[in-house]
């Protein structure tokens, strides 16, 4: 079964998915540039209706257009895609072998169990759940830094229904990437846990065959790293403005995303990787391990221990001992180089660091303000 095969099995239950991709065939790329433009003259026109002077409303509108609803799209469609690879590339290879666990079943009912928990109707339940609640919480609770307050009465509600409309899909879409990231996670490292994978230590991709997997880790870190790059724009926009950020719903919830998905992708695809590689290296490695062993015991115990005897034994212990650490330096330990494991770590690490940079800055100009009487009369 090939890529799109098993996206299409992940994705069967999903009626957006299939009405967008399956029915009307409209590519991502389309849905995330229409969604922009529209959502960007909503915005606009809210902030302007407002009062907001356009110099900030501009920012903050371009932000959310342009960066974080157009990769909330992206992300719904190309998050099949990127779990159905693991399984798809090692499928073509040959590469799984049997199942490590007693009694453990076999690739086969792995994959039947994988299929319907990746399209489980308790993700569309939880997003019809979050879609509801929204609604109620935009229209018949008072938002702390709602623009929309500030707008005349008969056209307010006019207005966050406008939002909410083209907030709904998004929505939407946002609570099924991220189940279905979550559940693809752990049936990838999972995945890795159960079944031994026939490791190639001459592969050109330096991996073993799974280099794949550190190139998926890259790309899905350098993502979460922009939902932490946004949350964190959206932060220091907001105290720009006077605003707590903490009272938005969206700083919160992409936060949350960073803070949750960062650390179980590196898990993901990082560790568990790295466990799939050192087993099959320690596989590989045993029999030659309890070869040298057994050829040492001997030695020691025969009776008849000449010269020339107890040099062909040392030769061959060497000989093994040569081979053992070929195999060893030989097989790779990691999806991802040293190097580029470090530069991914610190860059994903950024968002966090920026977000509390501004909260320490925030705090301590306050404090001097403070002292000094700096703006007050």
């Amino acid at each position: 079964m090939d890529t799109k095969t098993l996206t299409q099995a992940f994705c069967q239950k999903d009626p957006l998915y299939g009405l967008l991709k399956e029915r009307w065939h409209l590519g991502a790329t389309r849905i995330a540039l229409g969604t922009a433009i529209v959502s960007f003259i909503v915005l606009w026109t809210e902030l302007y209706l407002a009062g907001t002077p356009s110099s900030r409303s501009v920012l903050i509108v371009s932000l959310q257009a342009f960066v974080i609803f157009p990769l909330a799209i992206i992300l719904y469609f190309a998050v099949p895609d990127f779990l159905a690879k693991p399984f798809t590339v090692l499928e073509k290879a040959d590469s799984i072998g049997e199942s490590v666990e007693q009694n453990g079943g076999d690739y086969s009912a792995f994959r039947a169990k994988m299929i319907p928990a990746m399209g489980s109707l308790l993700l569309f339940g939880i997003a019809i759940l979050l879609i509801a609640y929204y609604w109620y919480y935009r229209l018949f609770t008072v938002v702390p830094s709602d623009p929309s307050q500030f707008l005349p009465i008969e056209i307010r509600v006019w207005v966050r229904i406008i939002l909410l409309v083209i907030y709904t899909p998004l929505l939407y879409m946002g609570v099924l990437t991220i189940g279905r990231l979550l559940v693809g996670l752990i049936f990838i490292d999972r995945f890795l846990r159960s079944f031994k994978i026939r490791v190639n230590p001459m592969n050109p991709d330096g991996a073993g065959g799974i280099g794949f997997v550190g190139q998926m880790l890259v790309t899905s870190a350098l993502i979460a790293t922009a939902l932490g790059a946004g949350a964190a724009g959206l932060v220091y926009v907001n105290i720009a403005a006077g605003n707590n950020p903490l009272n938005r719903m969206e700083i919160i919830i992409l936060g949350l995303i960073y803070l949750i998905m960062t650390p179980i992708l590196f898990h993901s695809l990082m560790w568990a990787p790295h466990r799939a590689l050192m087993t099959a290296r320690e596989d590989f490695l045993r029999p030659l391990a309890e070869e040298y062993q057994k050829a040492s015991t001997e030695g020691i115990l025969s009776k008849k221990r000449s010269i020339s005897v107890i040099k062909s034994q040392t030769d061959y212990l060497l000989e093994i001992k040569r081979q053992y650490d070929l195999i060893k330096d030989t097989y790779p330990a990691w999806p991802l180089n040293v190097s580029s494991l470090r530069s991914l770590l610190a860059t994903s690490i950024l968002p966090v660091v920026s977000t509390l940079f501004s909260g320490l800055i925030s705090g301590l100009w306050k404090t001097i303000s403070g002292l000094l009487k700096i703006g007050n009369p």
